[in-house]
């Protein structure tokens, strides 16, 4: 999965340039998540799969941490975040957006594993889950390589084996796309 990830940020390497593979703008994870609030007042932000780092950068004024499979990811962002240390206990809210869909059950786990533990006592993690029932919108190459849609109750019941489920967002369809998106706040037990 790691050497697909690297392969489809090379693509995207156009005139030196690194052109949006994934990059969500801040504004659209706020809407989507409706964590506005918890985000004007958090102090320390974490985002699990940087794609092209581009919310990550607009996340300004705060002390920024991130993850992501891709090396290449990591690289686009080390100027600007530690890329290195997985913080434990010190995040006030963590995003991981665009990322359940492309990895398997146990990969999962070990991302709300990671991802809670970095959290404060009262920070949140905010996931985005693909809904199952709509058309697959992802090629058969990446399925194979692990990833997978849930519907809601299968990503309920893996979530709350790590956390506990204190929000879950409106379905939402997006314009252009094929698919149905939902979320969930996610804490700490």
């Amino acid at each position: 999965m790691q050497k697909w990830w690297d392969e489809q940020h090379e693509k995207f390497n156009i005139n030196g340039e690194k052109k949006y593979i994934t990059g969500s703008a801040l504004q659209s994870y706020l809407d989507f998540y409706q964590c506005s609030t918890q985000y004007a007042k958090a102090k320390t932000v974490f985002e699990i799969g940087i794609g092209t780092g581009r919310a990550l950068r607009e996340m300004e004024n705060k002390d920024r941490y991130a993850t992501d499979i891709s090396e290449i990811a990591k690289e686009r962002v080390k100027d600007i975040t530690n890329v290195t240390d997985i913080p434990i206990k010190c995040i006030d809210i963590a995003f991981c957006n665009l990322v359940a869909q492309h990895v398997n059950d146990e990969t999962l786990q070990e991302i709300l594993k990671y991802g809670l533990a970095s959290l404060k006592p009262t920070g949140i993690l905010c996931m985005q889950f693909a809904d199952a029932k709509a058309s697959n919108i992802y090629s058969k190459e990446l399925m194979l390589k692990g990833g997978i849609l849930r519907n809601e109750s299968q990503s309920a019941e893996l979530v709350n084996q790590e956390g506990k489920i204190v929000f879950t967002t409106p379905k939402r369809y997006f314009n252009g796309g094929s698919v149905w998106w939902y979320g969930y706040h996610i804490r700490r037990k």
